[in-house]
């Protein structure tokens, strides 16, 4: 009878494949030959690639459709120019990785973490990213197209030229580990924030447009030279301790008559 890999994760189901010669793991789970894989070796596997460890692999310009990566950490990888979708990326982890030129659809990211990876020039659409965590992150000219990024953590992480169009941002529980993110040149429209921490978020140029902040906390939260177009906060926290300088208003709406002074303040770029 063939013996079966011995590899375990906690909460992960456990690996099938068969084990060659007299090791304990199989190919995917053998730390001395994953370094080695190619990707062709590796497609055919990738609807069952749950808990797989991946370092130093290439997978410039290939097409990743129906995957399940579940539970899996890729290391030094190279996904450039790389098109996923519709796969199961969940609780995944990748670490200093590159993300360049690449494009992820309808794909579920939920409580997948992004180490010291550079994204630039991707496009994110219709896909979940809900519990997601971006920690020293440099994300460049990409798109987050109608993605969910509730629950979502910011650590350290600098978004410039990012568009966010039609994204959600929720959280239902104060989240105070946002490390001092920074959004610049991005662009913000359809989108919702609700009971979102935003306490210490800095913006920076950035447009929003047809936007809705509720019942979000903005202690020290800084906008410079922002755009506010038909954007309102209702029930907001804290909105009078946050930084307005040099913005601009239009059809900007606040809930609360104490609110009003707040508005002052914006319209004359000062912070008392």
């Amino acid at each position: 009878m063939a013996k079966t890999c011995q590899f375990y994760k906690l909460d992960c189901p456990p690996c099938l494949n068969e084990v060659d010669g007299f090791g304990d793991y199989c190919t995917w789970h053998d730390g001395s030959i994953k370094m080695d894989l190619s990707f062709e070796e590796l497609e055919p596997c990738l609807t069952e690639a749950q808990t797989y460890i991946l370092t130093g692999l290439n997978f410039r310009y290939k097409e990743i459709c129906n995957a399940n990566l579940n539970n899996s950490q890729m290391i030094q990888v190279d996904f450039s120019d790389m098109t996923v979708t519709n796969s199961n990326l969940t609780s995944s982890i990748w670490k200093e990785s590159s993300l360049l030129k690449s494009g992820i659809e309808s794909s579920d990211l939920l409580r997948t973490t992004f180490l010291n990876t550079n994204i630039e020039n991707c496009k994110v659409r219709f896909s979940n990213m809900k519990k997601a965590t971006f920690r020293d992150c440099l994300i460049m000219h990409c798109t987050f197209e109608s993605s969910v990024l509730s629950k979502t953590l910011f650590q350290s992480t600098h978004f410039k030229n990012v568009d966010f169009s039609g994204a959600i941002f929720l959280c239902d529980e104060s989240y105070n580990d946002n490390l001092f993110p920074v959004f610049e040149n991005c662009h913000f429209e359809n989108c919702l924030f609700a009971n979102q921490e935003l306490s210490f978020f800095s913006f920076e140029n950035c447009e929003f447009s047809k936007t809705s902040f509720l019942d979000c906390q903005f202690q020290r939260t800084k906008f410079f030279e922002c755009t506010f177009f038909k954007t309102e906060f209702l029930g907001a926290m804290d909105l009078d301790k946050a930084y307005f300088d040099e913005c601009e208003l239009d059809r900007f709406t606040l809930d609360l008559d104490e609110m009003k002074i707040v508005e002052k303040k914006i319209e004359m770029g000062t912070n008392d």
